[in-house]
């Protein structure tokens, strides 16, 4: 028996892929049982009686069992494959659209770390509030240069700084979250960190964090070690076991790599560095402008940037997943039992 911790799970899509395998997903089951007893008077067609007693009713949710069970079959029937083995040494990367086609379902098993930019700037923010505390406890930021000391006092933090902090608490206002994590740094000097940390190079951090990582939950995956190629995997808010916020969340998985397994479909490779001669964006009469051409031209553009890696896009030869699942196996400890008396 296999007991999974799940991490996310895509239980839309999984029903999607369990439906078409099983032409149909069972939701629930419902058993029931009778314990009554029936009494009566008379003999043959005359006779009445009635019953006395009790039905129990039992349902039982099939949704978190529906994901073992049609990993197991679509293994079985050889849709499913495990490329850990191939993607652990660099010379499987050789033959990468051959062991991982695009549009095919695989499962990865190996070390993998998550990050979230929204947490990175909590982190950030607090290490600030704690040295501005210890300053001012200290006395240490009366000695400092009170040109930076003009900040809004605690108590009158600016709306976006409120909706920053609000949002990244509790996961929400993703939309929003880019512009305003900068805000979740607070004015003025951080005594405890010295003259050689500035609040600008803090923001400037956070920019980079949300820059080249979208805010959200990425997972990336080392199976060839951290300096092979990455495998990324975008976990969706919203759904199945994701409902942690950043700072539960990592607080118990931590920042660094773990074993993790990844069940899901290959979205696309990484794209090889474009060339550098950009295509027409007119039509060959040179007069209008080409549609075709327009998007194919500012998608080499974002090709390009992505091989820069400023852009949330894997680089050759990477590529993303769109995870159905991500999950660890339990076990019991290694430890012999201790002894008794």
């Amino acid at each position: 028996m296999v007991l999974r911790e799940f991490l996310y799970l895509d239980i839309d899509k999984v029903r999607g892929l369990a439906a078409q395998l099983y032409e149909g997903v069972v939701e629930s089951t419902t058993e029931s049982s009778d314990d009554g007893k029936e009494t009566g008077v008379g003999v043959g067609p005359l006779k009445y009686g009635r019953r006395w007693g009790s039905t129990a009713v039992l349902q039982k949710s099939m949704a978190d069992a529906l994901f073992p069970t049609l990993e197991s079959d679509l293994e079985a029937e050889g849709v499913l494959r495990d490329a850990s083995a191939d993607l652990a040494d660099n010379r499987g990367w050789v033959n990468l659209r051959n062991t991982a086609p695009v549009g095919s379902l695989i499962r990865l098993s190996g070390q993998a770390a998550l990050f979230d930019a929204r947490y990175f700037a909590s982190v950030l923010s607090n290490m600030v509030v704690v040295g501005q505390g210890v300053g001012e406890v200290t006395g240490a930021s009366a000695t400092g240069d009170q040109s930076h000391q003009q900040g809004l006092p605690p108590k009158a933090k600016p709306p976006a700084q409120k909706r920053a902090e609000r949002d990244a608490r509790r996961g929400e206002g993703l939309a929003n979250a880019p512009e305003l994590l900068e805000s979740l740094i607070p004015p003025g000097p951080i005594p405890l960190l010295g003259d050689s940390v500035t609040r600008e190079q803090i923001v400037g951090m956070v920019k980079i964090a949300r820059g080249v990582f979208t805010p959200g939950l990425h997972l990336t995956m080392y199976c060839a070690g951290i300096d092979g190629p990455p495998i990324s995997a975008r976990l969706e808010e919203g759904r199945r076991f994701l409902d942690s916020e950043p700072d539960v969340l990592f607080q118990r998985y931590g920042v660094a790599p773990l074993d993790w397994t990844l069940v899901g479909i290959v979205g696309h490779h990484g794209a090889k560095p474009p060339s550098s001669q950009f295509p027409s964006l007119t039509e060959p009469d040179g007069q209008t402008v080409s549609r075709g051409r327009t998007a194919a031209g500012l998608n080499q553009f974002i090709s390009f940037i992505a091989n820069l890696g400023f852009a949330d896009l894997p680089r050759d030869p990477g590529f993303s997943i769109v995870p159905l699942a991500v999950y660890r196996v339990l076990g019991g400890s290694d430890l012999p039992p201790a002894a008794e008396g």
